[in-house]
């Protein structure tokens, strides 16, 4: 299945990276690889993933990689990466309430 990812996800791992960067600028890059591929990877398997409690009306799913989600939706053919952020953030507050 073909993965698009937008971009505010896009720009949510270049933030990632960045922040990273700043102990560790190295590992920055590689991480941002990390999380890229994850995202891709979820054409693979677009619903081997849980839908995301209280935004089943938005068909979001989540994929948690290390301390981050990748928030996703299945449309028809396509997997859309919607955001990615730590997982310590309120989901809410990044999403939006539904």
């Amino acid at each position: 299945m073909r993965v698009n990812i937008s971009g505010l996800a896009e720009a949510d791992i270049e933030a990632i990276a960045d922040f990273i960067a700043e102990d560790n600028p190295m590992r920055a890059g590689s991480f941002a690889r990390e999380l890229w591929d994850a995202c891709v990877g979820l054409g693979d398997a677009p619903f081997r993933f849980a839908q995301l409690e209280d935004y089943e009306n938005r068909g979001y799913r989540r994929r948690v990689y290390g301390r981050y989600s990748i928030i996703y939706r299945v449309d028809g053919d396509e997997v859309l990466v919607v955001r990615v952020f730590s997982s310590l953030l309120d989901i809410r507050a990044v999403l939006g309430e539904n």
